[in-house]
């Protein structure tokens, strides 16, 4: 008997063994095996078997690492297209696709809330609920691929709607994969279905689970224990015994981007997941991401929307703040209006609570002028320049345009032109001492290194034992809190004037967002957005609530200059210890690509597909690393196969011992 392995390691290809008389009768295809590789043995997955090969001296498998097939036919089919649309090997793919098989570990299934099971309050739909449930269950029960996209703003019973179809496939008799985008949301959701389908049908899967605790959630699951699975983004590939639906919520959130080999996004993976299950997958978005609404407008997806609220009709007003008024105290380091402050005061003295939220890229400089508001952009692709300190130039890293930095403002030639900063700390240090009722708690990167500490803060939140909660991304999820009345926007401009061309719809999306955790009780919330350009037209769009609008007029833009959904973008990043292998390195991959562009072996025409760069990244040294990049723009008709087919060539061309090459297709972050 002849297997082919493939191994979790960066070479596209698989290796052939021959398997021992006695433990053949184990062998199939998707069984985890160890073999001789090298001067060492590894551990791959059989990924072909067969009668005998032509191959001559082949070495015996050692032995085969689990008895059980961990991996059903439909996801080994994911790992097979993830390694092919990612740019990766297939025992990569596979190695994320498997990385929650664990051998059995003395362990008991710790959840982080324990409520008592039984049915929640009787639910009266509204008319739209009603509706759009209906049309997903009628999917449901026929058991065929149907992808849907839910946008549906703050307090309009998304929650609801998720349920109500989950409760559906349990009817069925199959199971339900409930995605959420952060570990931290994971014990409101718990609290919510354990209420809704008790205890022993629900389980958890994030990250902070020990080994045993993911081996015991994974068998419950793959035997048909547990049938509804609350979990972050690993949770696409747990192996669900019967699966009925794959739930995405929050679809737009980047951080349903996996940040290692293979770079796929969760949201994608989904739905490719539900095709080969031939399940319904729902997305779920107050905003949804762009790319996704453009397909729901072209057919690809069902479009869903919820527009009545369920509890307050009046949505939080919002107030646009301009920082050219000025700051209180200190107001290089405070960073607050003397707007703003005045509301804060005003909540805390009449018992209510605020939200302070900083974008957690505060540390990200861009060029701006504090006399007119305006940023310095490239003229070519409209996106921020980002300086440089060892060069002391402003470049942009789409198309590499670089140019000094400019000595007075371009607009109102004002010699106030400065660099963009913020410090969360030092707000909550100088709001401490200049409101002595403040009791201040922070919730960033920082709170989320001790175990525990985030929901411990949340917790304190939300039973009124903290009255000001400042923070980063975090805390504009989809929390409830009903005694938030008040949510400031400390420093709207280092998240909208970001070198990438997803910057206002980022921003547009987590504004909302944020903006979505005020007025949830019994008064009507207000949100203050500090900027020092407040002509900015998203602000007007944000202040009506209009996304319909925003769309269309970002969607304009992004077709004349070809940006996503109109284009498909890679983005290459080299980086190594040593800048001049870097650039080295760089300079060769870029030649490569322009000759088998030229070439027209992948592309009909050089037209179809531009090669920008290759340049420094915008992070040109992390930590301890010189980072250059290449940006791919490849134009309809979009046939991937084509741009991974030469991608791969060029790897095959190009390599180096010295540097490590990175290639993220679809990236949704160009930082």
């Amino acid at each position: 008997m002849i297997v082919e392995i493939a191994f979790p390691i960066p070479v596209d290809r698989v290796f052939t063994y021959s398997v021992p008389e006695t433990i053949q009768s184990k062998i199939k295809e998707g069984i985890k095996v160890r073999a001789p590789f090298g001067r060492r043995d590894m551990t791959g997955w059989v990924v072909n078997t067969a009668a005998r090969t032509g191959i001559k001296n082949l070495k015996d498998i050692r032995g085969v690492v689990e008895d059980e097939l961990m991996i059903t036919p439909p996801l080994l089919a994911l790992a097979r297209w993830m390694s092919g649309y990612y740019i990766c090997s297939l025992g990569q793919a596979l190695d994320a696709v498997l990385s929650h098989n664990f051998r059995p570990v003395k362990s008991r299934i710790i959840k982080s809330i324990v409520q008592p099971a039984g049915n929640m309050t009787a639910w009266i739909p509204l008319p739209e609920q009603k509706e759009i449930i209906g049309r997903i269950r009628k999917d449901i029960f026929k058991k065929v691929f149907s992808p849907f996209l839910l946008k549906g703003g703050s307090d309009t019973g998304k929650t609801e709607v998720y349920m109500q179809c989950i409760a559906a496939v349990q009817e069925t008799g199959r199971s339900s994969v409930f995605m959420v985008p952060e570990i931290s949301l994971t014990p409101q959701f718990i609290r919510m279905f354990e209420e809704r389908f008790g205890r022993d049908r629900v389980g958890v899967w994030h990250s902070r689970l020990s080994q045993g605790q993911r081996y015991e959630v994974r068998e419950s699951c793959r035997k048909g224990k547990l049938d509804v699975l609350i979990g972050t983004m690993s949770a696409v590939f747990v192996p669900c015994r019967d699966l009925g639906l794959i739930i995405v919520d929050e679809e737009h959130d980047s951080s349903y981007k996996h940040d290692r080999t293979p770079l796929y996004n969760t949201r994608d993976v989904a739905v490719k997941r539900a095709e080969l299950e031939g399940t319904v997958v729902l997305l779920g978005s107050s905003t949804p991401g762009f790319e996704s609404f453009y397909r729901a407008e072209n057919g690809e997806y069902e479009l869903l929307n919820l527009s009545q609220r369920i509890g307050r009709e009046e949505l939080p007003s919002v107030k646009v703040v301009d920082m050219k008024e000025g700051l209180v105290g200190p107001g290089k380091y405070f960073r607050l209006s003397s707007k703003l402050y005045r509301a804060i005061e005003d909540r805390i003295n009449r018992k209510e609570q605020v939200i302070l939220f900083l974008n957690r890229r505060g540390y990200f400089r861009h060029v701006m002028c504090r006399g007119c508001g305006e940023v310095v952009k490239c003229p070519e692709c409209n996106v921020p320049l980002v300086y440089h300190v060892r060069k002391t130039v402003l470049r942009c890293h789409y198309c590499g345009y670089k140019r000094a930095m400019p000595r007075a403002c371009p607009e109102c030639r004002s010699g106030n032109i400065r660099f963009s900063g913020s410090g969360i700390q030092r707000i909550e240090e100088e709001l401490g001492k200049k409101i002595p009722g403040a009791r201040i708690a922070r919730l960033d990167s920082d709170a989320l290194k001790k175990r525990g500490n985030a929901e411990k803060i949340i917790s304190d939140f939300s039973n009124g034992r903290i009255n000001v909660l400042i923070g980063t991304q975090l805390v504009a999820k989809g929390w409830d809190f009903p005694g938030v009345s008040l949510v400031g926007v400390v420093s709207a401009d280092e998240l909208l004037y970001l070198p990438d061309f997803r910057a206002n719809e980022r921003f547009f999306s987590t504004i909302a967002q944020v903006a979505g955790r005020s007025g949830r009780g019994a008064v009507r919330g207000e949100i203050y957005i500090q900027t020092y350009n407040p002509s900015d037209e998203v602000f007007g769009k944000i202040a009506d609530y209009d996304y319909l609008s925003f769309y269309r007029d970002e969607m304009k833009i992004r077709k004349e200059l070809g940006y996503p959904p109109f284009s498909q973008l890679v983005n290459i990043t080299i980086s190594g210890k040593s800048e001049k292998d870097v650039e080295e390195f760089a300079g060769k991959a870029g030649k490569i690509l322009n000759e088998l562009v030229s070439g027209r072996e992948y592309f009909s025409s050089p037209d179809d597909i531009i090669i920008l760069g290759p340049g420094p990244a915008p992070f040109s040294i992390l930590r301890g690393n010189h980072r250059w990049q290449i940006i791919i723009k490849r134009k309809p008709p979009l046939d991937s196969l084509q741009l991974q087919n030469m991608l791969k060539k060029m790897l095959s061309l190009i390599r180096s011992k010295k540097v490590k090459i990175k290639i993220d297709i679809d990236p949704v972050n160009m930082l």
